[in-house]
């Protein structure tokens, strides 16, 4: 019933939506000929306040509209190379506002640059928002906006995700609003490439914090792409079968109907070559309060392999994605998406794991699983303008998962090369879980400059319901013998009721003072029974069963200045928080505790525009981070008996200490870029790992431990330290028409471990090359050639050599298109490992290859042969390093087939597009709201 009440929860807070000012001004802006100027930023500045800021662009007709709130004096200014200023104070009244037509005359000593700049100005920089120019990446026809992105620099695909300066990126906008939820990766593989104006990067923080213009820590990298003026009216897509060797197959399609403000979209597939589309929501269902085991793969983590289904094993996917978007009336708006994903993943990898202690202990593992998972996922936000100064925001989420798991392992330890005991373990698992989240928001900007109200309700909840069988056969130094034959049951809840309080106020001109409260409280509940089979009958474990729930009562609350005037941007800030935590836990014991924890939290931030083609950002914040309910249920896992683990009902939140430096230098008239990107971070109370090998069988919390084990639990200890070092520069090449990037990183971790009873610090440090060229020739012909190389050093306290490994990887692609029809491309990765364990060391060569053939008179039918892996040497290989042990894995993958695809392309667009009430060199302001700068 509670499910039920959830979704009518979900659908009624998917119907809301919000719209811009009622106030308005329109113009239309031409060139002395009398032709209409597109693209042009339009600035509308109240003479009453000039830190607040209203945009417009025009459109292909030239015409411009901007909203705005009060009555008075604006000035109109126009700012754009190759044209002469303008700027000109009009009076606006309630209501409509027209402006008479606006002529541009060309700037003489700009004019002979303006085709230079087009080509050159490839970055740019507008405060914290780093912005590409599309048009300076030149793509195939048949491009995405992945493609795309890819060849701008400082951005890179690792491990199955979109990287922006060494940091992921976790939301991607289409013209500011929500594309496919926040699911990066659907958005940039279903975009076409031709329709992006401009890339924008920059730090998303909240709605709440938009309004204030204060940050509270909850920011996510984001990219928004702004679409050309003439690309964002039509119906565009495509479908495509194929058919290949050792019966590969692949079919799907997109839709996409683009029209003012309402935007709809399908995107479907079928296949079973390891193309996949979903993200991480589509597993959070079963992971929330799962009680996994905290250490190596087990049966309780055996969840833990579908995070790897993108590269490891052969996974079967069906999918259906819809989003929407559209504008009802004056005052709402509304965006929605909805997935359905199914995945059949069938996996077998191995693992070794070399730890940090004296006697040289190895642990290896090989494992074969399936996992299927089947799940549902909803988004939706609506936004409600009330009035000029009141709205009301509405985001809802709901995840529906079912999951199945079919685990076959063999684990052994070693020590100084010899053997100690072995475990095979078969493991049947199926799980089902929900996630729900919902968020109310409520802003309200008063009349005097710079006061403002808001109030954000949330409230979270997830289910599991969980059945484990379990069967493990160890042996101890080959001699005694050890049965496990287990039932495990699980259900859990989690129940979070949170509000976010924030008041402004203006502080002289350039000032204003954020006063917050944030309350919270979470309900965690946890029933796992663990049952013995015993002559036929299910007998249960109570020391292995357990019965828990907590309560997480935590209070913020604080203060913040902000400064803004000219080109600087400073805040400072002290927060203070307190967090009461509660335990009951019924089994395997009785035990009642109740901790409160106390910090003060200070931050600050500076923005700084040193000129138009250098600036500077500086950020500092505090934080806590509370333990899980698994670190802290205090009850043995034997799910894999020689890797035993428990919780740590004493453990304390830690504390955090980091800062950011980003520094950036522009040269547009030499096409050059640098970029250099400083992260520190300190923690005390830093949850980590204590680890022991069990020397004899020993009894912990009533269980037996076998000689041999290891067992691991969470501790707080102090010394936790990282720096980062990232940097970026480019160049554009234009005898070769083409663009290089450079880049280079630096990682340095010390991590405080217990093992054995004994302190210690583990090291990993990390230095990152890489280049790239790339191809600005002509969309007909496409090549980039790169190099990336990583060297890594990992040391212990404990031990006294450092383990030396590296990673290289040499690529290529092309494509060329002769005389439009015939397509030729390829792709190719040379892969080098050294330094690993036995086995792993390694070089392959990846190469994928296509010739296809377009048909009709617009080519939009295309039929090729393509081949995956031609030379029949892929496979997967990575190393983890922890505090304790450093671990390299291998994992069977797709070789060599060949396919025949058939792909129809449709694209028809409609001049005279969406007007984009935001500048092309900023992301998105709220409407309505004073805007950050």
């Amino acid at each position: 019933m509670r499910l039920v009440n959830s979704i009518v929860l979900f659908l009624v807070c998917s119907a809301s939506g919000l719209r811009a000012q009622t106030n308005s001004v329109s113009g239309i802006v031409k060139d002395f000929d009398q032709q209409p100027i597109p693209g042009l930023v339009v600035k509308l500045i109240p003479q009453s306040d000039t830190t607040q800021v209203y945009y417009g662009l025009t459109n292909s007709e030239g015409s411009f509209k901007i909203n705005f709130d009060l009555p008075g004096e604006y000035l109109v200014k126009i700012d754009q190379f190759g044209f002469e200023p303008y700027g000109k104070v009009h009076s606006l009244i309630d209501g409509q506002n027209f402006l008479p037509e606006i002529l541009l005359p060309e700037n003489s000593k700009q004019l002979g640059e303006v085709l230079v700049q087009t080509y050159e100005v490839r970055v740019s920089e507008n405060g914290d928002t780093t912005e590409y120019n599309a048009d300076a990446f030149k793509t195939n026809p048949d491009a995405t906006a992945e493609d795309l992105i890819l060849k701008m620099p400082g951005i890179v695909s690792e491990d199955n995700t979109i990287k922006v300066n060494g940091k992921e990126v976790e939301v991607v906008l289409v013209d500011g609003k929500p594309f496919f939820g926040d699911d990066p990766t659907t958005t940039l593989k279903n975009l076409p490439a031709e329709m992006v104006d401009k890339v924008q990067v920059y730090d998303k923080a909240s709605d709440q914090s938009e309004f204030t213009g204060f940050k509270d820590g909850e920011e996510k990298n984001a990219i928004n792409i702004v679409t050309k003026s003439d690309k964002n009216i039509g119906q565009f897509g495509r479908t495509y079968v194929g058919y290949g060797t050792n019966n590969r197959y692949t079919t799907g399609g997109t839709y996409n109907y683009f029209n003012q403000d309402t935007r709809f979209s399908v995107i479907g597939l079928s296949n079973n070559i390891n193309e996949q589309n979903f993200s991480f929501s589509d597993i959070m269902g079963v992971m929330q309060n799962s009680g996994a085991s905290m250490g190596p793969p087990g049966p309780n983590s055996a969840i833990g392999n579908f995070f790897s289904n993108e590269q490891n094993g052969n996974t079967k996917t069906n999918a259906i994605g819809l989003n929407y978007i559209d504008t009802w009336g004056e005052k709402f708006e509304f965006s929605g998406s909805y997935f359905f994903n199914y995945s059949d993943n069938l996996d077998s990898s191995n693992t070794t794991r070399n730890y940090f202690s004296e006697n040289g202990l190895i642990y290896r593992q090989n494992s074969i699983s399936n996992n299927i998972n089947l799940n549902h996922r909803f988004n939706g936000r609506l936004e409600y303008a009330i009035d000029s100064t009141n709205e009301i925001i509405l985001t809802s989420g709901l995840t529906a998962q079912t999951y199945r798991s079919d685990m076959d392992m063999n684990s052994s330890n070693f020590y100084i090369g010899s053997y100690q005991n072995n475990s095979i373990s078969e493991t049947f698992t199926t799980k089902a879980g929900f996630n729900l989240n919902n968020d109310i928001l409520y802003r309200h900007k008063f009349k005097k400059t710079g006061r403002t109200f808001s109030i954000n309700f949330s409230y979270q909840y997830s289910g599991q319901d969980g059945n484990q069988d379990y069967y493990s056969l160890s042996t101890i130094d080959s001699l005694s013998e050890r049965i496990i034959d287990q039932n495990n049951t699980t259900v859990s809840t989690s129940s979070t009721y949170g509000v976010n309080i924030s008041y402004t106020e203006a502080i002289g001109n350039h000032g204003q003072l954020l006063i917050s409260y944030r309350p919270q409280m979470t309900f965690r509940n946890l029933d796992k029974g663990t049952y013995n089979e015993s002559g036929g009958a299910q007998i249960q474990d109570s020391s292995l069963s357990n019965l828990y729930s907590s309560v997480i009562h935590s209070e913020r609350g604080g203060l913040k200045y902000q400064f803004n005037r000219d080109k600087i941007t400073f805040s400072f800030g002290m927060d203070a928080q307190n967090i009461v935590l509660t335990n009951e836990q019924a089994l395997p014991y009785s035990d009642n505790t109740s901790t409160s924890f106390f910090a003060v939290l200070p931050s600050a931030n500076l923005l700084y525009n040193i000129s138009k083609t250098k600036s500077l950002h500086l950020d500092y914040q505090s934080q806590t981070n509370t333990p899980s309910v698994s670190q802290l249920q205090n009850v043995i896992d034997v799910s894999n008996p020689l890797l035993i683990s428990s919780g740590n009902v004493e453990l304390a939140p830690s504390y955090e200490n980091s800062l950011m430096t980003r520094f950036s230098i522009r040269k547009p008239s030499k096409g050059r870029n640098f970029f250099i990107f400083l992260r520190g971070r300190y923690s005390s109370n830093y949850i980590s790992n204590s680890t022991s090998i069990i020397a004899n069988d020993t009894i912990i919390n009533g269980t037996m431990v076998n000689a041999g084990s290891q067992f691991t639990k969470p501790v707080n200890l102090d010394q936790y330290f990282s720096a980062d070092v990232f940097s970026v520069y480019s160049i554009a090449l234009r005898k070769l028409k083409s663009n290089l990037n450079f880049d280079a990183g630096y990682n340095h971790s010390y991590t405080p471990a217990m093992l054995q009873n004994q302190l210690y610090h583990s090291q990993n440090k990390r230095i990152r090359l890489g280049i790239q060229l790339s191809s600005n020739v002509s969309e007909y012909l496409d090549f980039s050639i790169g190099y990336s190389g990583n060297l890594n050093f990992a040391a212990s306290s404990n031990q006294s050599t450092a383990r030396t490994y590296m990673y290289h990887d040499l690529n290529a692609t092309a494509y060329y298109a002769i005389k439009k029809r015939v397509i030729l491309s390829a792709e190719y990765d040379f892969y080098v490992y050294n330094g690993l364990s036995d086995g792993y060391d390694q070089s392959y060569h990846l190469l994928n290859a296509s010739l296809g053939y377009k048909f009709l008179k617009n080519q939009s039918l295309e039929l090729k042969i393509t081949s995956f892996d031609l030379l029949n040497q892929n496979t997967s290989i990575r190393r983890t390093v922890t505090e304790t042990y450093t671990e390299d894995g291998s994992t069977v993958v797709l070789q060599r087939y060949f396919m025949l695809h058939m792909t129809y392309t449709f694209k028809n667009f409609k001049s005279g597009g969406l007007e984009n009430n935001f500048p092309g060199d900023m992301p998105p302001p709220n409407k309505n709201m004073r805007p950050l700068n």
